[in-house]
């Protein structure tokens, strides 16, 4: 006979011990950027022990609400953890943003103290608690392999929206120079998100300032995976 646990989310979903670990919000990382030729940049590193499971979703949000630039971002593991990325141009109207980096992990927590509950893993290391935030409410905008999903994902929510980073489509550039007919640049479209004040658009943007015109490009075809942030703010 085996002994666990069976919990049940306000959301009505359920997971059980040992068997069914979520995964918790361990922290949230704010990362600003900096403007240089017209294009605004984030960049930071995050610890985190990579041979456990984790998941970061990324959110970002302008300075000032006259631009409706989208921020892209994306994520690289290196050792020790991860490095984090926030892209935005705006051409003549671009602003500085906020990247926030919500990381989820399954990795050992300290115990809070005080009263409350507990769960421990069978090797004695506690993981869940009463305090904690489980990630729950996940999302998916588009249909893999159809027009809807990648580069044809552009949605709007009340609220905070965060987001998985991941290739949408690219787009091919023409720009004068480097022979006839100029030069072909492609350039990868990454999911992003715009936050007003008041709800998150997302859809996806370019991950370089582009010169010249765009002549062609190729829709990824992939889901966009999304977030409601209010559960964790």
């Amino acid at each position: 006979m085996q002994y666990g646990g069976l919990f049940s989310l306000p959301n009505g979903e359920t997971f059980t011990t040992p068997d069914a670990i979520p995964m918790r919000l361990r922290q949230t990382y704010d990362f600003r950027s900096s403007i240089t030729n017209a294009t605004a940049r984030a960049a930071g590193f995050i610890p985190v022990d990579l041979s456990r499971p984790f998941l970061p979703v990324f959110f970002a949000w302008n300075d000032g609400n006259s631009t409706s630039q989208l921020v892209t971002c994306n994520w690289n593991p290196v050792s020790g953890g991860i490095n984090v990325e926030g892209f935005a141009y705006g051409g003549g109207n671009t602003v500085n943003f906020t990247m926030r980096v919500y990381l989820f992990s399954m990795e050992p927590r300290s115990n809070p103290g005080g009263y409350g509950l507990a769960v421990y893993d069978a090797q004695g290391n506690l993981i869940i608690t009463h305090e904690d935030k489980v990630l729950t409410d996940i999302q998916s905008l588009g249909d893999r392999g159809s027009q809807n999903a990648g580069t044809g994902i552009d949605v709007t929510f009340g609220g905070r929206w965060g987001y998985i980073p991941g290739i949408a489509g690219i787009q091919f550039w023409r720009s004068a120079g480097g022979g006839p007919g100029g030069t072909l640049t492609p350039i990868n479209m990454r999911f992003g998100n715009y936050f007003d004040g008041t709800s998150t658009r997302l859809s996806s943007a370019l991950t370089l300032a582009p010169s010249g015109q765009v002549e062609s490009g190729a829709n990824a075809l992939s889901p966009m995976t999304v977030f409601n942030l209010s559960i964790y703010d």
